[in-house]
């Protein structure tokens, strides 16, 4: 299923053109840069290094960007003699590109994961919603879930992320909806996340972040005075939330009645904080905590038919989800390290 959102050629040559730009200035200064990062380490004394990792994490994901571009392209050129299908050598593209990303982050800053998933996720297709804290775990579910479980992820990704051209380009071959925020009538866009949910494989997860947007605790404090305001059922149990932010009913039904018979997974993370902001994670690099995952699985069978018993629903589980992170976040803070 193409996207309804063609990415334009113009676009692609600029935001390209920008990638391997910045790359050749990156190598060029280089070595000015990883030599001030040293001094700015020595000088503020600060453990590990965390000035020339960001340095050389930075470099690292330029080159990342920009030495897959080829490889995307010979994809396409490949294609007319190719034994996979047009969409499977796609979907292996998302998870190869996710995986060099991921990789770089674990030997440069210091990534590590602690999995706590079920057994057998299966039967698919599955429903993924995702906790929302930084622009990173954006690609938390389709590691995870993808490159970690080998499911193949239909994504929810707002519009700024087409400025990548990986996730621009490849994001546009394989069934993804790129959502266009702060638009009056929502109605043409949920329309097109039933259509993404509709019709998958037994080997497809659809994936969205139902609160909206990245947790911070004002936003928290602005939701939930927005659903006390137009007295909203759920304003209750939003109210008890204190690390994620509630979840929106629009993308979430439209997910739901897209795809009646898929079961429901709900992905919850700690770790990704220190992520939220450049500064906070210089201040934690390299990491000394794994990014802690866990996954719930729910058979559809447990959720309700009617919109709204349906939302109640999904707030006890996000309820669930929140009371873990807050357990973690305890636990790390005990133990004296920074979320």
């Amino acid at each position: 299923m193409p996207s309804p959102y063609p990415a334009a050629l113009p676009r692609r040559i600029l935001t390209v053109s920008i990638a391997w730009a910045l790359f050749f200035v990156a190598i060029v200064l280089a070595p000015l840069a990883g030599l001030l990062a040293v001094i700015t380490d020595l000088v503020l004394r600060r453990h590990g290094w965390p000035t020339v990792r960001l340095v050389a994490f930075f470099v690292l994901a330029l080159w990342t960007e920009v030495s897959s571009h080829p490889v995307i392209l010979w994809t396409w050129l490949s294609q007319p003699v190719a034994r996979r299908t047009w969409t499977e050598r796609n979907h292996g593209l998302m998870h190869w590109w996710c995986g060099r990303l991921v990789r770089g982050a674990e030997r440069v800053v210091g990534v590590r994961w602690d999995f706590d998933l079920p057994d057998d996720l299966g039967p698919g297709p599955l429903l993924a919603f995702s906790q929302h804290v930084s622009i990173v775990d954006a690609i938390a579910p389709v590691y995870i879930l993808g490159n970690h479980q080998g499911w193949n992820l239909r994504y929810t990704l707002t519009r700024g992320l087409r400025f990548d051209p990986c996730l621009d380009i490849v994001g546009h071959r394989i069934p993804n909806h790129f959502v266009a925020r702060g638009t009056g009538d929502n109605t043409e866009e949920l329309g097109h996340l039933r259509t993404l949910a509709a019709d998958m494989e037994d080997d497809e997860c659809a994936a969205i972040f139902p609160g909206g947007g990245l947790y911070t605790p004002s936003g928290l404090a602005r939701a939930v005075s927005k659903l006390e305001e137009r007295d909203s059922p759920q304003a209750g149990m939003a109210a008890r939330f204190r690390h994620v932010m509630p979840p929106r009913p629009g993308g979430v039904n439209a997910f739901f009645d897209g795809s009646p018979e898929a079961n429901v997974v709900i992905v919850g993370h700690v770790g990704f904080e220190p992520v939220a902001s450049l500064k906070k994670f210089w201040h934690v690099v390299p990491l000394r905590e794994p990014v802690e995952v866990k996954v719930w699985r729910y058979e559809r069978s447990e959720v309700p038919e009617d919109e709204e018993t349906r939302m109640a629903w999904l707030y006890e589980k996000w309820l669930v989800m929140d009371d873990w992170i807050v357990e973690r976040l305890a636990a790390r803070s005990s133990s004296g390290v920074a979320a």
